[in-house]
């Protein structure tokens, strides 16, 4: 009998783990998941890529149902306080950095009263890239998540002071007149920086203008990307090029006439903002020449 239970004992000792056995098993498991997180990390922003690229891709045909339901005009694009009875209803409701009620308030994106999109797209939810986190940071307020990440591009459907955008470019105001351009080539919606969004529309500074270099920021959020949709309604994510353009999200505001001379980005954005009177596309820079009211038109 003891005999018996002595080698039922050393049977037992035999298949258990010893604990440099499990020390191994544990450091095992370990560098598993070293490896599996940054794959599963990706994923999931590859996901939410995904849910950015849905969410434009429906602004693009908010855009498009608008033009059969407005004898091909392009929705209104701009800024202005959308309480104010001379402000045109633009696609979404917003003004300046200063005006805080659009970055909170979801009735700014759905309200038939505010919004042009209104009939179009009925929840807030599109109107916010999901790898966007910024937060509202202002003095003597509370952090609280910011509603919107897109923006419009400023030289389609521009309803607001002419002056505020480079002079010598076409503005369009119906879709049919990007016929003469190359809609494929032209952007409709742009994924903007969450310290730089603010008016509906995102304004490009083009060549002979006196900031050379980013009136608005484009987002870094998509693997050092921003997606965006194009006035032909194809969707597609650009990868910014030069460090300049990737600026860091924190709690600042950018402000409107960042300098970035020889940015390849920034003459891209150019290049397919919109196209000169002449109809020629914008492949370099020329030299700066003051336009007044810039600086007040950035405020």
């Amino acid at each position: 009998m003891m005999q018996a239970l002595a080698k039922q004992r050393k049977s037992g000792n035999e298949s258990g783990f010893t604990l440099v056995e499990l020390l191994v098993v544990i450091a095992i498991v370990g560098i598993l998941a070293a490896l599996l997180l940054p794959a599963l990390a990706q994923a999931k922003a590859k996901a939410r890529q995904i849910q950015c690229v849905s969410g434009v891709r429906q602004l693009s045909t908010a855009a498009a149902l608008y033009a059969v339901d407005h004898l091909d005009h392009i929705v209104a694009n701009g800024h202005g306080n959308p309480d104010h009875p001379d402000t045109p209803r633009t696609w979404v409701g917003g003004d300046s950095h200063f005006f805080l009620p659009p970055f909170t308030n979801t009735q700014y994106l759905v309200s038939e009263r505010y919004a042009a999109f209104s009939a179009y797209i009925t929840t807030a939810k599109l109107y916010k890239c999901p790898e966007d986190r910024g937060l509202l940071k202002r003095s003597g307020t509370v952090d609280v998540p910011q509603i919107r990440t897109y923006a419009m591009n400023g030289f389609m459907g521009w309803k607001a002071d002419p002056e505020e955008l480079s002079p010598g470019y076409r503005v369009y105001q119906r879709f049919s007149d990007l016929a003469q351009a190359s809609p494929s080539e032209l952007f409709l919606f742009q994924e903007v920086h969450p310290n730089s969004i603010c008016l509906p529309a995102f304004i490009t500074y083009m060549p002979g203008d006196e900031v050379d270099g980013f009136y608005h920021f484009p987002s870094g959020l998509h693997r050092g990307g921003a997606v965006m949709s194009f006035a032909d309604g194809h969707v597609s994510r650009r990868a910014w090029q030069d460090p300049r353009t990737q600026r860091p999200v924190n709690a600042g505001v950018l402000g409107h006439w960042d300098q970035s001379p020889g940015n390849a980005d920034v003459q891209w954005l150019r290049a397919h903002a919109t196209r000169a009177l002449d109809g020629s596309v914008v492949v370099a820079s020329a030299p700066a020449a003051a336009r007044p009211g810039l600086v007040a038109a950035s405020n």
